[in-house]
């Protein structure tokens, strides 16, 4: 089974829980990727998850690392499975009642989710967050249906990353107190209220496909929505690449590059289409 998921990545409370009640209904995480996740069917029963950072992973890593292989073994001694991972997150299971603990020091958990923070998902917020600034600036130069669909999707988009990174940054501060003192902290469990950002943000880009379907005329009219709905397959087509080299054990440089040349041949692609209909 595959479906999506709307989790922070760093909401492991959260992930934990849910992955629980999964697996409580016949279904265990085989495969994360950034938008779905996929089960496979199981007998019904009671899980414990845990999830791991390994900040220096990367999605491009030909698998499995050294490091990782090395750590998988230790946990598989302590009656913990690896089932699935997205590039530092890495989930383990066990069926064990009151198994042993994968992670004993709560500094050393803690500092492992803060520099996988500082190393993937801090850039990639600051970078949505300026360019939905950017946009905003430019609405003057769009009108009509384009200007309100940027507009509203630039703001949601600044609420919802704002809102992670307040979050994170106020329960960071507070795990930290706890984590000296010998205590762990379970995560913000935020993934919730990101979602009601979500939803919406979807909502508005089918409606404004739509939009321009009944307003307007032609092939001109329809291929700014129907290049806005191409962007995540053209995404998803590129991941798929890259998960291919990933599996064909291609080291990471390599597998880096042609991932993104294959994102800029076809990005550029569409922007020449873009143009082609002058949009």
């Amino acid at each position: 089974m595959r479906r999506p998921e709307y989790f922070s990545l760093f909401d492991y409370t959260a992930i934990e829980a849910h992955l629980a009640k999964m697996a409580e209904k016949g279904w265990l995480l085989e495969r994360m990727g950034p938008f779905f996740w996929s089960y496979r069917r199981i007998e019904p029963q009671k899980l414990r998850f845990h999830v791991s950072y390994f900040p220096n992973a990367s999605r491009f890593d030909p698998e499995p690392t050294p490091a990782l292989t090395e750590y998988s073994e230790l946990a598989a001694h302590t009656g913990w499975q690896r089932c699935a991972a997205l590039e530092f997150v890495q989930i383990f299971y066990t069926a064990e009642e009151a198994p042993m603990p994968m992670e004993t020091d709560p500094v050393l958990r803690l500092a492992s989710v803060r520099e996988a923070f500082v190393r993937s998902a801090l850039p990639l917020d600051a970078c949505v967050l300026l360019v939905c600034a950017l946009m905003l600036d430019m609405l003057g130069a769009l009108s009509g249906l384009t200007a309100f669909f940027a507009a509203a999707v630039s703001v949601l988009c600044i609420v919802y990353y704002a809102l992670e990174l307040t979050v994170y940054g106020l329960w960071f501060l507070r795990a930290s107190r706890l984590a000296g003192a010998g205590e762990f902290m379970p995560s913000p469990c935020h993934s919730g209220v990101l979602r009601v950002f979500q939803g919406p943000a979807l909502a508005l880009t089918a409606a404004y496909a739509v939009g321009w379907a009944v307003c307007g005329a032609g092939v001109q009219r329809l291929a700014l929505p129907l290049a806005v709905l191409a962007a995540p397959a053209l995404f998803q087509g590129t991941d798929s690449l890259r998960e291919r080299l990933k599996r064909n054990a291609l080291p990471r440089r390599q597998n880096r590059a042609a991932v993104l040349a294959a994102s800029t041949i076809l990005f550029a692609a569409l922007g020449a289409v873009m143009k082609l209909f002058q949009i």
